[in-house]
């Protein structure tokens, strides 16, 4: 059943094991269905790394923080990862995309790049321009400027991306914003 299926997935997914993410990314590869790409993706996400060491930190623990620790299938997790970040269905992408955020998987500026030229819908561009913002603010700044000239583009996100941009030209010492 389906919520047999998620529950399997969201075990394997806590199971930072070798055996478990070359069958993910193997069935990855090879399924049709977005639906599932997703969930084997979003899998994936979620063993990128192992959680650090478990310290007693008091009474209730807080939200589980993304893990921080690389362990020897972290580089074939992030490259699977990127390449699904050029996936057929866009929806995929995105969700995708999401987790990778959530869990600080590092994204390629040629891969956004390549989203960023084809897509033009505001959700999307978004996230897009979110995980800009964690890239080299020079390496960045070729496409922020095509996002702010692009007419296609919606509105907030021309000025989301002109905003982006913008922090830039802020002197180091000087976090205010330089009116425009």
């Amino acid at each position: 059943s389906a919520t047999t299926r998620s529950l399997a997935l969201r075990a394997l997914g806590a199971q930072a094991e070798a055996e478990i993410v070359d069958g993910l990314i193997d069935r990855l590869g090879d399924e049709p269905d977005a639906g599932r790409r997703r969930e084997y993706a979003e899998a994936l996400t979620r063993v990128y790394k192992v959680p650090a060491p478990w310290v007693y930190w008091g009474y209730r623990p807080a939200p589980r923080p993304a893990n921080t620790v690389a362990w020897g299938r972290t580089e074939q997790i992030e490259q699977m990862l990127d390449r699904m970040l050029a996936d057929s269905d866009p929806t995929v992408r995105a969700a995708i995309l999401v987790r990778m955020q959530r869990e600080q998987v590092p994204t390629r500026l040629a891969t956004l790049a390549d989203w960023l030229h084809e897509e033009y819908e505001a959700e999307r561009v978004t996230l897009i321009l979110e995980s800009l913002d964690r890239q080299s603010r020079s390496d960045a700044a070729g496409l922020l400027a095509r996002v702010v000239s692009d007419d296609g583009h919606p509105n907030e996100n021309r000025l989301a991306a002109l905003a982006q941009f913008a922090g830039d030209l802020t002197p180091p010492g000087d976090r205010r914003p330089l009116p425009l």
